[in-house]
């Protein structure tokens, strides 16, 4: 097992359920492993047990211990680092901090309220400048996959196509991120 630093991103590999496995089938690309959700390690109180954050489905943006993280998810993690300079991970951290309490964001939009995972983390890390937003994907190819459809039918709103955000695997489609054999 390999030590957590602040800065970290958590990237979970998807279930085989409903919308886990939509993220995952939506937002891949070929030849790379697929994840459904990430959150971010903050280690300043604590290494041996540090804190991440997290925008969940059923809680909203929270915080917990990495202990309880790695218990919901075992099996499933992947650790990033950050291969470059971070020129103030303090504020990162903060940032991510400020939005604890919040909602999640069911319909993926840029305008909210709340926040969905991916979404969390690059608002945490916008004054660094390290991600950069895409159009979303609901399918392969500008496809929208039926799940999709049904989803959004239910939240009575429009699949949000053209809205620039995120997914997990859209975070790493950029540079400076490396996987840390952890597992």
């Amino acid at each position: 097992m390999c030590s957590l630093f602040s800065g970290d991103l958590l990237f979970v590999r998807p279930t085989n359920e409903g919308l886990d496995q939509s993220i995952a089938e939506s937002t891949n690309q070929a030849g790379q492993v697929t994840y459904s959700h990430v959150a971010l390690v903050d280690g300043r109180e604590d290494k041996t047990n540090p804190i991440v954050i997290e925008a969940t489905g059923d809680d909203g943006v929270v915080f917990g211990p990495w202990s309880a993280f790695l218990q919901k998810n075992r099996g499933r993690i992947d650790v990033y680092r950050f291969n470059g300079k971070i020129t103030d991970l303090d504020a990162v951290l903060d940032r991510a901090f400020s939005q604890v309490g919040k909602p999640y964001n069911h319909g993926f939009y840029q305008a909210g309220p709340g926040f969905y995972c991916s979404q969390l983390v690059t608002f945490a890390f916008e004054e660094e400048g390290i991600f950069e937003e895409r159009p979303l994907r609901f399918g392969q190819n500008g496809t929208v996959l039926p799940e999709w459809v049904a989803y959004y039918a239910e939240l009575g709103r429009p699949v949000p196509v053209k809205e620039l955000g995120s997914s997990p695997n859209s975070l790493l489609e950029g540079v400076g991120w490396a996987q840390v054999d952890c597992f």
